[in-house]
């Protein structure tokens, strides 16, 4: 039963009289209770979710992740006591790939005769496409609708340099490339233009064609509609974006109503008993203890390990403030071999959002997902993003699954250093004298620009470094290399043209990827009865928590902290500076993506 159905007189009185359309449920006689369940399960989608739990979340037991969020609505779509799913959307910040495969989670509730409703109050692009694969959206009648169309914003820092007086020194392999246009231009160029235009054009195909179908709309009624953006909760009624103005109080109260004897909203579902410490000395003292070991579980398994963040050489420094949405290598690697190493682990799913990083660290990922691809299959997951040394490090495996919306491919390499010699002596009054022998000693020197034969030499790195990962990509891919030559130049795709130009196996998600994860492995019935999903890096207990800070370095997450303290700035563009920085302290070839892009 549609609950619109119930508001529709009140609606139409209250456009009658001009006000805004308020239900008045005292009069309405409770329906006679619906034959099966009256269980409702109530979801709030109202922030970002990260790919994996903080490691150093040790006071909240129930703190969740973005698969625990596709978990529970598959539990309450096999669940017998459950009739529908209330989703409570307020501008969540997941991710255009993570909203469609909450779509695909969604229709799935929808093909076993599950009801699931939209909430909104004041939503924006994102949180509507969630709403529209719902049987139906409500909207608080103060509300609005923020559609109004999509823009990719590219940040520059040319003008920020040129006023400190940093010089960067900057060359790419693929006339697409663009990671460093982003310090040595003030705008897209003509080449960045084309790709990104590319990408904004299928990108705004997919936006509609969502809208379309979940509203049942002529694509050219939504483009129409989208122009006329923003909405007032009533004008996206008329519109038909949504299908009823309610407030979420009375909407409960007409929920309960609709459902009659047996109603349950619960708020709680799927959550675990655990409850936060209580803080006294006692139980601070026992969680300061090593952990008891026990004996690891023998059901199969299947290894889900993150990675996610810019890709750096080495590993973590430790401590609990440092950023943890990196990929430090040799950490990386000693998870592989942990994988490889436990034989109750049947099969290997990398989740991977990355806009890459170094050269060197990615080759060596590279080089570990092909040995462990020897005991076991592995499959790649991508998530927002996989691009450049992220998409270097995803070719290694068995399959790759991306969503339309993903942005990967970016094949094409970076180099160069930062010349700071205006900055020291033009604003600090800091002067530098040199000595040097050897035609290229000043290859790495942050005083000089790079010099003819440096320039020369750096150009033959970089060129080298292309052509593997040209190589290994067509290799990888079983394309020739004119074919890897012609989608790669550095380009950027979204998840559907890269399955298109075949840089990509399947377009799905995680849940997709951990079911084929297990077909490769062969895994028979009772396999699939009593597999667990093993995630890596595991959480930390207070103990190994405590243990990493020691040994780390607090000097190092002072960046990561900071981030920390102003959740609300976009700091995009500078966290890229700062690996950018980072990375030319060790090395000067990178594989990263291009142009810091927002997509909104």
């Amino acid at each position: 039963m549609r609950l619109s159905a119930l508001c529709a007189l009140a609606v139409a009185a209250s456009a009658a009289h001009g006000g805004l359309p308020q239900v008045d449920t005292a009069g309405i006689e409770p329906e006679p209770a619906a034959a099966g369940p009256q269980r409702w399960v109530h979801v709030t989608l109202d922030r970002d979710l990260p790919e994996r739990r903080d490691p150093f979340n040790l006071f909240d037991p129930r703190a969740h992740n973005f698969r625990d969020l596709l978990d529970l609505l598959a539990g309450a779509r096999g669940d017998e006591q459950v009739r529908g799913v209330v989703l409570a959307v307020d501008d969540p910040g997941l991710g255009w790939s993570r909203f469609q495969s909450l779509r695909r989670a969604i229709a799935a509730l929808r093909a076993e005769d599950k009801e699931v409703i939209a909430l909104l109050t004041e939503e924006s692009t994102g949180g509507y496409l969630v709403a529209t694969a719902c049987d139906e959206i409500v909207m608080a009648p103060a509300g609005a609708l923020m559609l109004t169309g999509l823009q990719l914003d590219g940040v520059f820092l040319r003008g920020l340099l040129d006023l400190v007086g940093i010089q960067p020194d900057i060359m790419q392999i693929g006339i697409y490339k663009g990671a460093g246009d982003m310090f040595t231009e003030r705008a897209f160029t003509p080449a960045l233009r084309e790709a990104y235009t590319s990408l904004v054009d299928d990108l705004w195909a997919q936006m509609i064609a969502m809208i379309a179908e979940g509203r049942a709309l002529d694509p050219a009624q939504v483009e129409a509609l989208i122009d006329q953006g923003p909405f007032t909760a009533g004008a996206a009624l008329a519109a038909g974006l949504v299908d009823s103005l309610t407030q979420r109080e009375d909407f409960v109260r007409e929920l309960e109503i609709a459902s009659g004897d047996g109603f349950i909203l619960d708020r709680e579902y799927g959550e675990e008993d655990a409850a936060a410490p209580e803080f006294n000395i006692f139980n601070i003292l026992q969680m300061m203890q090593a952990p008891a070991e026990t004996a690891p579980s023998q059901s199969p398994k299947v290894a889900l390990v993150y990675a996610s963040g810019p890709i750096l050489p080495g590993r973590a420094t430790g401590g609990p403030f440092e950023d943890t949405d990196v990929i430090h290598a040799d950490d990386f690697v000693d998870l592989l071999h942990e994988c490889r190493d436990d034989a109750t682990v049947r099969a290997v799913v990398i989740r991977l959002d990355s806009p890459g990083g170094s050269a060197l660290a990615s080759d060596m990922i590279w080089s570990e997902i092909r040995a462990l691809r020897r005991a076991k299959p592995v499959v790649v997951s991508m998530g927002n993003l996989a691009a450049s040394g992220g998409y270097y490090i995803a070719m290694a495996a068995d399959e790759i699954f991306a969503e339309p919306a993903t942005l990967t491919g970016s094949i094409g390499v970076v180099g160069g250093k930062f010349v700071l010699a205006g900055l020291l002596e033009g604003h600090l009054g800091i002067t530098h004298d040199t000595l040097a022998r050897g035609r290229n000693a000043g290859f790495s020197s942050p005083f000089t620009p790079f010099s003819p034969t440096e320039r020369a030499a750096l150009e033959t790195l970089m060129r080298e470094v292309y052509a593997t990962f040209t190589r290994q990509a067509a290799e990888s891919r079983g394309m020739t290399a004119e074919q890897i030559e012609a989608v790669a130049q550095g380009r950027l795709w979204t998840g559907r043209q890269a399955h298109a130009n075949g840089l990509v196996d399947t377009l799905g998600g995680l849940e997709e990827a951990l079911a084929r994860a297990q077909d490769l492995a062969g895994l028979d019935e009772a396999d699939r009865a009593q597999i667990e999903i093993r995630e890596l890096p595991p959480p930390m207990n207070f103990f190994e928590w405590m243990s990493q800070y020691m040994a780390g370095s607090a000097g190092a997450a002072l960046p990561a902290t900071l981030a920390r303290l102003l959740p609300a700035a976009d700091l995009t563009a500078v966290a890229q500076a700062g690996v950018w920085q980072a990375l030319m302290a060790e090395e000067q070839v990178m594989t990263l993506m291009p142009v810091v892009l927002s997509v909104r």
